[in-house]
């Protein structure tokens, strides 16, 4: 805790420093196994390179270790990706069934996966790959997209059986519904802490899209121009992860006071 916390800071200093820092969109095609640089505006996709798999379903981005994570649903196992060239390289096994989402808690340090086949939420090792179940989600169905908001910690997800927005208890792994998506097939997620923005793709509609996170109602910004990208990530650049500092010391600063 006392490592992230020197390392936040130091972030946030730099920050203060700089301007408003500005964001990149990274998407995973599984149809063209490709890492996607996505533009917030208008929606198109350009391909970094081959990630050398076949099916790279969920993105997470730890902005403190500059780590793109990723999640190989063929082999089940943890990845991480280079932002310039999209090469991948296996972290290790998730030892869970059909993986389909990642999204990582920079305040804390802590990367979770859906499974869904167990329908449960779980926390990963980014060191070894391994993951421990939180708890079920509390329904049977597909939930296909997760986003970490640093600022609220609120951890949403997407489902596309029932084509909603949820967010989800990460002590126990409840999901509660938001609302209606309005759209189907919205599998990658992403949070921008910049312009406090969810963003979506949807496989239905090959777009990407903004949420609203109190009703759950998606709004097209534009094609993606690839056919099936089922992972997102938010990456702050060159200093947007002062958000994130900023909430981490606000978090802190919560703790200390209830002591």
């Amino acid at each position: 805790m006392h490592t992230r916390l020197v390392l936040l800071s130091s972030l946030l200093l730099l920050a203060a420093t700089s301007g408003r820092g500005a964001i990149s969109i990274y998407g995973s095609d599984t149809g063209a196994d490709d890492l996607l640089l996505i533009s917030a505006s208008s929606g198109m996709g350009t391909s970094l390179g081959d990630t050398g798999r076949n099916l790279v379903v969920g993105l997470a981005y730890d902005p403190v270790n500059e780590i793109l994570f990723g999640a190989d649903a063929q082999t089940e196992t943890l990845i991480s990706i280079d932002l310039e060239t999209g090469n991948s390289t296996t972290i290790g096994s998730l030892d869970i069934e059909q993986v389909t989402s990642l999204a990582f808690d920079a305040v804390n340090g802590i990367l979770f996966a859906v499974d869904a086949v167990t329908d449960a939420l779980y926390m990963v090792n980014t060191s070894t790959g391994v993951a421990s179940s939180v708890g079920g989600l509390g329904f049977a169905g597909a939930m296909s997209g997760l986003a970490y908001d640093n600022g609220s910690g609120t951890l949403y997800g997407t489902d596309v059986t029932t084509n909603r927005l949820y967010s989800i208890n990460t002590s126990t792994g409840t999901a509660t519904s938001i609302g209606s998506l309005g759209i189907g097939g919205v599998h990658g997620l992403g949070f921008d802490e910049e312009s406090n923005t969810l963003y979506g793709t949807s496989i239905n509609t090959d777009e990407l899209v903004s949420i609203n996170t109190s009703t759950g109602t998606a709004t097209t910004i534009g094609p993606l121009g690839f056919g099936a990208v089922q992972g997102l990530a938010i990456v702050p650049e060159p200093f947007g992860v002062h958000l994130i500092a900023m909430a981490f010391l606000a978090f802190l600063l919560r703790r200390s006071r209830r002591k």
